[in-house]
Order: structure tokens, then sequence, then C-alpha cells
């Protein structure tokens, strides 16, 4: 409820200006409406060929990631809700499973 009350009094103070506020799990993020994670990926990802690409996410601001990323990388939403990731899993618990499966091969 805090989270709300406060994401709702930043996007008034923030209503005439370049800035755009989210609400995700548990986080209120602040940005300019020109940068998001799928534009930082996108410059990332463009800098080389990589062979593996994996990205994990719980939130509504990890949504731009899920879509800049190249159509042979993996994507993965934690928990519920809408989302354009490939895969999904339960928990954070999961993803610590996931992960060490990937660490021993």
């Amino acid at each position: 409820m805090r989270a709300r009350e406060l994401r709702d009094y930043i996007s008034y103070l923030a209503a005439d200006s370049d800035l755009q506020v989210l609400e995700g799990s548990k986080t209120v993020e602040i940005k300019n409406v020109g940068v998001d994670k799928g534009k930082a990926a996108s410059t990332w990802l463009s800098r080389r060929r990589w062979d593996f690409i994996l990205a994990i996410g719980d939130d509504a601001t990890d949504e731009d990631l899920f879509a800049a990323l190249p159509d042979q990388a993996y994507s993965i939403k934690v928990g519920a809700g809408p989302s354009g990731a490939k895969y999904r899993v339960n928990s954070h618990e999961y993803v610590r499973l996931l992960l060490q499966q990937l660490i021993r091969g």
C-alpha cells in the first residue's frame, strides 16, 4: 500500500517531466522515459556475439528486457502475472535450482 502511495505522489510531482514512475514487486522505479532494461540489454548484446543469453526477472520492469532479447535467448518470469518471457517458474527457489544445475553442467 505504501509503495502505491509513493508511486502516486511521485507521479504527480513528475507529471510535467520526462520521468516515468513504475511500481514493481516491492519496488518503485523512477527512470527517464527513453531508458529501460531492454535498451541497456540491446547495447550489451550488440557488442559481441553471445553463445548463451539468459534473462530472469520477477516484475513489470523486466518486460522491456524480455522483449529486447533475440529469439535464441532464454527468458524466465519468476512468479505469476502476464509476461513476454518464454518460460516461467513459481519462485526464486526454482531459479536457484536452475542456476545450480547450469553450473554443474
